[in-house]
């Protein structure tokens, strides 16, 4: 069975249903769970047995021969091994980032000196993303994602904490 975007799964019942079925699931029958975020399903246990199999962003992340394939499909030139790596290193091979990079490239040293732009914290790059944001997400949603952007997982005591102790908003529940 499969369960795409799971994150927008937000009702108790089916929440704890779920976390129960989990816990007693019929061995013939394999769930897959889509999701943007970690469900809190207490998976721990799953994964402290090794009944769990999960895709990570290091596993999302391009290796090189995908960046490699996606310079060959979009740029007229292709960057050189090195270039290409180094734009790996500095992006994570995370895909929003090296689309970022094929996308205002036009020559191999165009190519080169964004490499060396490429960096989460660049201005450019914070104001690209932010753009993207803005055209897809409401102004209090983002402003939540930026405050909870410093965590790398939710959970309601770090959220509570991080939102001065606050109750977490109701948007909270949609991510």
């Amino acid at each position: 069975m499969v369960v795409d975007e799971f994150e927008h799964l937000t009702h108790p019942d089916i929440l704890a249903g779920l976390a129960h079925w989990l816990r007693h699931q019929p061995p013939w029958l394999t769930l897959t769970l889509a999701s943007r975020s970690r469900p809190a399903l207490g998976l721990a246990s799953l994964r402290l047995r090794g009944e769990i199999e999960e895709i990570d962003l290091h596993a999302l992340a391009f290796d090189s021969e995908e960046a490699q394939t996606l310079c060959a499909e979009q740029l007229s030139f292709p960057p050189t091994r090195v270039s290409l790596e180094r734009a790996l290193r500095r992006s994570g091979g995370w895909v929003m980032a090296l689309s970022w990079l094929v996308e205002r490239t036009t020559t191999r040293a165009g190519f080169d000196a964004l490499v060396d732009r490429l960096s989460g914290a660049h201005p450019d790059f914070v104001a690209w993303f932010d753009e993207l944001l803005s055209a897809a997400l409401p102004l209090e949603e983002r402003e939540l994602m930026l405050q909870l952007g410093v965590l790398e997982r939710f959970s309601p005591e770090l959220m509570a904490r991080l939102l001065e102790g606050g109750a977490p908003d109701p948007a909270v529940g949609s991510l």
